[in-house]
């Protein structure tokens, strides 16, 4: 079973869920996405049915979703750098609990 995981971030607490491609939090209108991240409930759902390199790319990509979510509008690249910097800092040590599937 692919169990979710949750992680810290910036103050906030994100859940990620490894999910069905027809799952609900993977709606985009009438599609759904490979991954998607829910900005007003930190939840994070990533499809099953991809290859483990594609899950993993599509995790990250979710991940920084996340973490970019805390930038102010129009950032500066050092601003992102500056952020990026210290959220990997954060989640790096964090993730050695993640499940066997988001590593």
């Amino acid at each position: 079973m692919n169990r979710p995981f949750s992680f810290k971030l910036r103050g906030k607490t994100w859940v990620c869920y490894l999910v069905p491609p027809d799952h609900v939090g993977l709606k985009m209108g009438d599609e759904y996405a490979m991954g998607m991240t829910h900005l007003k409930t930190n939840l994070i759902y990533v499809a099953s049915d991809m290859s483990r390199e594609t899950i993993l790319a599509v995790l990250w990509h979710e991940v920084t979703h996340a973490i970019l979510e805390s930038i102010e509008d129009s950032p500066t690249e050092e601003t992102i750098c500056n952020v990026m910097g210290d959220a990997m800092l954060e989640l790096l040590p964090q993730t050695k609990r993640w499940p066997k599937w988001a590593k």
